[in-house]
């Protein structure tokens, strides 16, 4: 891979600056993800004129995508799931968000302790979906953290 194809990979993986943040990359890149994802959902749904279902695709391509760059950038950092590869949490945000408002901070806010909650604790077998090979152990839990959060978070809402 050509120099600097590399070092995009590694700034997109680690959201720049994010990934270094020291003791709570992960929450950092959480944080960071909340305006990309509303971003990104605001562009694709009200800019684009496209219903909300075709959100599964999107975030289906993009894991797929941030596999590959994961492993990519892997590479430079060691571990299972490295911390300073952040970009990890922007897909498990979105899955978590998915058919949730961003229009009630109350619903982000549990959104987010949810999220950080099942990707710090990774219960349920979380923990052994982390050490998949390559990029798919870095992206696919988070992925899961997100769809527990957002079931969590659904039963919930309807419990209220």
């Amino acid at each position: 891979m050509h120099k600097y194809l590399r070092s995009v990979a590694k700034y997109i993986a680690t959201l720049g600056p994010i990934g270094y943040v020291p003791e709570v990359p992960g929450t950092a890149g959480t944080i960071a993800a909340i305006p990309i994802v509303y971003a990104l959902r605001t562009y694709i749904t009200i800019g684009w004129g496209i219903d909300e279902r075709f959100t599964l695709f999107a975030i289906a391509a993009a894991t797929i995508w941030l596999i590959q760059k994961s492993i990519y950038a892997g590479i430079w950092f060691q571990g299972d799931d490295p911390s300073e590869i952040v970009i990890d949490e922007v897909v498990g945000l979105a899955v978590a968000m998915y058919r949730l408002s961003f229009g009630d901070w109350r619903i982000v806010a549990l959104v987010f302790v949810l999220f950080r909650f099942y990707d710090i604790v990774k219960p349920l077998s979380i923990d052994h979906i982390q050490t998949m090979p390559g990029g798919w152990g870095i992206v696919l839990d988070d992925v899961v953290a997100g769809a527990f959060a957002n079931v969590t978070l659904m039963i919930m809402l309807r419990l209220i």
